[in-house]
C-alpha cells in the first residue's frame, strides 16, 4: 500500500474520532437541556420561599430560598441577564434542544459517510495486500 493511501486512512480515522467526540458533547448538551426543561416544570410548581440547594460546582451546593418561581434569569451574553417567564424560558430551551437535535442529525450523517469511506479504504488496503 502506498504512503498516500495509508495517510488518507489515518486522517479518516482521526476525523472519525473527532466526530464521535463532537457527537458525545452534543448528546450531553441535549441531555442537560432535557433535564433543565424537566426542572423548570418542577420549579414552576414550587411555592416562593421554599428552600433549595443551588449548585456552585460539581458536588458543592449552597442552601437558598427561592424568592420567585414565576420567572427565570437567562444569560443573554456580554454579562447581561434578563428575566423571562417560565413559558418564554421553556420555549427558548426547546428551540435550543431542536438546534442540538439538528446538529446531531447532521453530524451523524457526516460520521456515517466518513465511516463508509474509511471502510472502503480499508477494503482497498486489504485487497492490495492479497
Amino acid at each position: 500500500m502506498d504512503q498516500a493511501r495509508q495517510q488518507e486512512l489515518q486522517q479518516a480515522a482521526a476525523r472519525l474520532q473527532q466526530l464521535q467526540s463532537y457527537l458525545q458533547v452534543l448528546e450531553e448538551q441535549t441531555q442537560e437541556t432535557a433535564n433543565a426543561l424537566e426542572h423548570m416544570d418542577t420549579i414552576a410548581q414550587v411555592e416562593p420561599g421554599t428552600p433549595a440547594y443551588v449548585p456552585l460546582t460539581n458536588g458543592i451546593y449552597i442552601k437558598a430560598n427561592l424568592e420567585k418561581t414565576n420567572e427565570f434569569l437567562l444569560n443573554t451574553g456580554k454579562n447581561t441577564v434578563t428575566a423571562q417567564s417560565p413559558a418564554e424560558a421553556k420555549r427558548l430551551l426547546q428551540e435550543q434542544q431542536e438546534e442540538l437535535r439538528k446538529a446531531q442529525e447532521d453530524m451523524t450523517q457526516q460520521f456515517t459517510e466518513l465511516y463508509r469511506q474509511y471502510m472502503e479504504l480499508q477494503l482497498k488496503q486489504h485487497e492490495e495486500k492479497s
